[in-house]
Order: structure tokens, then C-alpha cells, then sequence
């Protein structure tokens, strides 16, 4: 499954851009949300800790992208990067051992692992091309990534332990955002393969390598995550300025939209029990993290612009 390489869609584009503008967006509705605490940055990109309490982010508080933990009942946050350089993506690793992430220390975007306490940096990958938008296996002992190694945008897997390098996808379009199953068996991710600068998001088989489409509708579709379940995916859904997280099964059938019409959220990440999700909400131009309580249908804010 392959794609030459493309700008993002114009309308996640505007959706991004639309952090750095003035205009006023809607704010999410809802009693539940904790305004005690707050950071006063751009929150984004957070990840579970399988610890339950403790979530991985990036912040821009220091003047440039680092990461911290932030943990959700004491509200403690713990700077774990100090270089000044720009990084992304931190998520954190099913055993608890390993925070990935990819970083700009070189010419461009490499993967990179580190320990909870921010030491122990392991450089992963080695390429002119960038990687990004990684993920884990639910054995802790793969990181499924995007790469632009060939010149295209491709998902590769590289095993930590043998140190092997898998392609997965070869496609002239541009295949991302991948995530396991929780038996190690498909991925879903995200690819324009099908509709011109429109992204739907697919499963894709290890054994059989057949590709499934599992949306199709008038909206990009980004950043799948499978449920600990393994019957249930999580994404974003775009369209103009609306950005929606939106729960389907893995038919592709929509369970629940826990956001707002109107509102933008993004960046959903499954809670390692499968019963919340941490996800990111663009609030007057801030962003802001949330918890989204899905059996009690209560959010919990736990920075504040």
C-alpha cells in the first residue's frame, strides 16, 4: 500500500492551522469538566500510562515541543525532555518500560525511545526520510510507524529486539496513522488510497495482507486507535472546522461520537482497561487535554489554557 508523498488534506490542515488563529471556537459542553488546574500552554499529542493514573504528553511551555507526564489525580506534572528540540508523538509502551516518540535532533524526524524518568535515549531509526505518527504492538516489542524512508509514505514495522525492518504497505498513496489489534493480527490505519486528498481509514491483515476499507463518508478520518478489546476503533472525523472523536466498530459501524456538533477534538488514546479515553480539545484556540469517562459519560479537564 503505497502514496506519493502529499501535503496534508486541506480541511486537517485548517483544522490544525486553526490553533494558531484568533477566531473564537465553541466550547465543549458539558458540567463535569475540572477547571481547577491549570497549565496556561498548548497541550496535545497525550498517551495512558498502563499505570492508569499518569498520562505522557507534549507541551509547548518551555518555548519548544517537549515532553512531560501528568499525573491525573495528583495533577504533578514531570518534565522528562530538556533539549530544546522539536519533538512529537509520545506514547507510551504497553509493559511500562519505553516511551516512543519521534524527534528532530537530526536533519529530520527519527524514532526515538526513552525510559519514565527521561534517560536511557535510544535512537531507532536511521533514514532521510522522516518517521512518524507511531504506535506500538501489544507486546511492547514493535513500534509500527509512518515513513517516508522510499520516498513515498509507507507503514513499517521495526522489531526492538532483532532489530528487523518490515514494510508493510505499498501504495501510491499515502498510507498513516497505523495501530495494532490487540492480538497482533490486523492494523488500522488511515490512507487517501481511495478518494482524492480524503482520507478513510482501513484494516489491514498480517496473515492474509488483504486491505479493508471501513469508512466512507464526506469526512476525513485520521488518527485510529483499536480498542484493549480489540472490537472497537476510536479516531478523528474532519470536516471544515468540525473535528469530531468518534467510536465505531471494527465493520466500520458508528457506536458513539462523544463529541459536540461543532466542537474540534482530536487525538484519542485508548485508557489501558479500554473504559476512557485522553483525547485533546481546541477551546478559544487553546489546546487543552481531557478525560472522557465513557461508562459514567463525564469528562474531566486536566489542563487549562
Amino acid at each position: 500500500m503505497k502514496k506519493i508523498i502529499r501535503v496534508f488534506t486541506i480541511s486537517y490542515v485548517l483544522l490544525l492551522l486553526s490553533c494558531n488563529s484568533n477566531s473564537k471556537q465553541k466550547n465543549i459542553q458539558n458540567s463535569d469538566i475540572n477547571t481547577d488546574r491549570k497549565t496556561n500552554y498548548r497541550d496535545y499529542f497525550p498517551s495512558w500510562s498502563p499505570k492508569l493514573d499518569e498520562i505522557v504528553y507534549l507541551t509547548n511551555r518551555d518555548g519548544s515541543n517537549e515532553i512531560y507526564t501528568l499525573n491525573i489525580k495528583s495533577f504533578i506534572k514531570k518534565r522528562l525532555t530538556k533539549n530544546n528540540i522539536k519533538e512529537g508523538r509520545p506514547v507510551c509502551s504497553p509493559d511500562g518500560k519505553w516511551i516512543a516518540f519521534y524527534s528532530e535532533e537530526m536533519t529530520d524526524r527519527e524514532l526515538f525511545i526513552m525510559d519514565y524518568q527521561g534517560q536511557n535515549k535510544k535512537r531507532i531509526t536511521y533514514s532521510e526520510g522522516k518517521d512518524e505518527a507511531l504506535n506500538w504492538s501489544p507486546d511492547s516489542k514493535e513500534l509500527i510507524y509512518y515513513s517516508e524512508r522510499d520516498g513515498n509514505g509507507e507503514i513499517y514495522i521495526k522489531n526492538l529486539e532483532t532489530d528487523s525492518l518490515t514494510r508493510i504497505t505499498n501504495h501510491p498513496a499515502r498510507d498513516r496513522w497505523p495501530s495494532y489489534s490487540p492480538d497482533k493480527q490486523y492494523i488500522v490505519f488511515n490512507s487517501d488510497r481511495d478518494s482524492i486528498h480524503k482520507n478513510d481509514l482501513y484494516i489491514y491483515s498480517l496473515e492474509s495482507e488483504s486491505v479493508t476499507r471501513i469508512t466512507e463518508n464526506d469526512r476525513d478520518n485520521y488518527n485510529p486507535e483499536w480498542s484493549p478489546s480489540g472490537d472497537k476503533i476510536v479516531y478523528t472525523s474532519v470536516k471544515r472546522e468540525e473535528s469530531l472523536v468518534t467510536i465505531i466498530n471494527t465493520k466500520g459501524q458508528v457506536i458513539n461520537t462523544i463529541t459536540k456538533d461543532g466542537n474540534q477534538e482530536l487525538e484519542p488514546k485508548w485508557s489501558p482497561d479500554g473504559k476512557k479515553l485522553v483525547f485533546v480539545a481546541i477551546i478559544d484556540g487553546n489546546w487543552e487535554v481531557f478525560i472522557h469517562d465513557l461508562e459514567k459519560n463525564q469528562r474531566i479537564r486536566l489542563t487549562n489554557e
